[in-house]
């Protein structure tokens, strides 16, 4: 269960959640070979069900949305379990369809998964039933629920907790049955971008990356924990689990004991969808169908005329010109940064400058220099956000919230940028986490002389600088005039090419 505040941000409606209350039931799992639910798996669901209605006693039925996805489509008793469950509720229970559960699917992943510009296809594995959608923008285009689940393929397939090359297949063959007959149709119809939204998804992309299995290794210094899956990263997770021979031999880091035995079922059908979907790299968001249902919520009670706004932030980043206004991202920095009381000015500062600097260097290979320009400009609005906290190294508290912090539509490997950027923009770069491998060095360089220049907080004009890189350090060009009448920033300066050369980085200063 979610509870959520409603936001109005210039890009849109934000749901901040609030409150969580997560009870593993898996439903799924009570269920019979006469499709019923035993008393042993409704008396558990019962009960957790009981404290959600406590925690929603002062709530009003606009307020609240509660639906039951496939165990009670396919359960025999679903009504009696459905009436009880209501009255402990206190809120009636909507059990929806295949295609309206695969729909609010796609309208939450669309409202919190990473940017995308096209088409984006959404793959959500349940305890029952897999749903697959394609849209684009906030609307799905196609959507199909296959009855292939996490819950239901390991009691089919690993039911006494053995994984061997024989019930891995027959899992694999019974999944690429069912998505082998939709298949077709949605390679016709592409993407651009893969999502996974369920809890399947997520622990999967977890056990790869604490485990070392993605092979995609950024060098980031904050933790970066389970941003995608790969599909190098699921074999290696496979190979893992077949060697392990069985469910309770499982070591891996990250791994619950609850998502145990559930793994093998959910990891068969990842494996058999990136199979026959041709799918390289799935990046992750949160609980996609709660943040959907939440969203059909608002839409009713808006057309009900039960809401209206409250009013609308106004963005600081349409002064730069080079970011879209539809990026939904720019709204939840906006108002991470006015939580911390940013200095506007200061941060206008920065930016541009930071920006300048980036505009006169190469784009390499492969680079992506429309997000990275966003990374570049969101870490100048948030690298100061730590002061809040503490004057001595607030570079670090800035990082730590900025990893923490909620941020829906950010994968998690971009977050991890964001705050990788504003851990190194300030003090000694020998002491940061990183290598040669770290995949921000030019944007790090950007920040940090942005900010070095821009120190004195003045909007004096500043000298023409001119910023170019080599193959292992930087050189800048700047008026020899200039620093001797700032002698002040003529020490930053020299600081800054120290520090670089500590690191055995090149760092020239040349007068003019």
């Amino acid at each position: 269960m979610m509870i959520a505040k409603i936001n109005h941000l210039p890009t849109g409606v934000q749901f901040q959640t609030i409150d969580t209350l997560r009870d593993t039931v898996r439903l799924a799992g009570g269920l019979n070979k006469d499709n019923e639910l035993s008393e042993e798996s409704m008396t558990k669901a019962l009960t957790a069900i009981l404290r959600f209605g406590d925690r929603l006693r002062s709530f009003s039925p606009n307020q609240v949305v509660a639906v039951a996805t496939n165990t009670f489509r396919v359960a025999r008793n679903a009504k009696k379990f459905i009436d009880e469950a209501e009255k402990l509720l206190g809120f009636p229970i909507d059990v929806i369809s295949g295609n309206e559960e695969a729909r609010l699917i796609y309208i939450g992943a669309s409202h919190i998964a990473p940017m995308c510009v096209g088409k984006r296809l959404v793959f959500d594995i349940g305890g029952g039933s897999t749903e697959i959608i394609i849209g684009d923008g906030h609307e799905p285009k196609l959507l199909e629920s296959l009855p292939i689940g996490c819950v239901s393929f390991s009691q089919r397939f690993f039911s006494e907790g053995e994984v061997n090359e024989e019930n891995f297949k027959a899992a694999q063959t019974a999944a690429l049955k069912e998505i082998k007959a939709i298949a077709p149709f949605y390679k016709k119809m592409g993407w651009e971008q893969a999502i996974g939204s369920s809890g399947t998804a997520r622990a999967i992309a977890e056990l790869i990356a604490l485990n070392g299995l993605s092979g995609e290794a950024h060098n980031l210094p904050v933790e970066e924990t389970g941003g995608v899956i790969t599909r190098h990263g699921l074999e290696l997770l496979k190979k893992y689990l077949l060697e392990t021979k069985h469910i309770e031999r499982l070591n891996l880091l990250g791994l619950k004991a609850d998502r145990k035995p559930v793994l093998p079922g959910g990891l068969a059908i990842m494996i058999s969808a990136f199979e026959e979907l041709g799918i390289e790299h799935m990046e992750l968001t949160e609980a996609a169908l709660l943040f959907g249902s939440l969203h059909h919520l608002y839409d009713q009670s808006k057309n009900d005329g039960h809401t209206k706004k409250i009013g609308i932030l106004k963005t600081l980043f349409n002064s730069i010109g080079k970011l879209e206004n539809l990026d939904t991202r720019h709204g939840l920095i906006e108002q991470l940064g006015k939580r911390f009381n940013v200095d506007e000015a200061q941060f206008k500062r920065v930016s541009e400058t930071a920006d300048f600097f980036l505009d006169q260097l190469s784009t390499f290979k492969k680079e992506d220099r429309k997000n990275n320009r966003r990374l570049l400009t969101w870490a100048s609005y948030l690298h100061e956000i730590g002061l809040a906290v503490s004057r001595s190294d607030y570079q670090k508290h800035s990082a730590y919230i900025i990893s923490n912090a909620e941020l829906p539509g950010f994968s998690r490997l971009d977050q991890a940028r964001l705050a990788g950027l504003v851990l190194g923009h300030n003090g000694k770069l020998n002491k940061l986490p990183i290598s040669i491998g770290y995949i921000d060095w030019h944007l790090l360089f950007c920040l940090r002389l942005a900010h070095t220049v821009s120190r004195k907080r003045e909007d004096d004009a500043l000298p023409l600088i001119k910023v170019q890189q080599s193959a292992k350090g930087f050189k800048l060009k700047i008026s020899k005039t200039w620093l001797e009448k700032n002698p002040f920033i003529q020490f930053g300066l020299n600081k800054e090419a120290s520090d670089w050369k500590k690191i055995e980085w090149k760092y020239e200063i040349e007068l003019y």
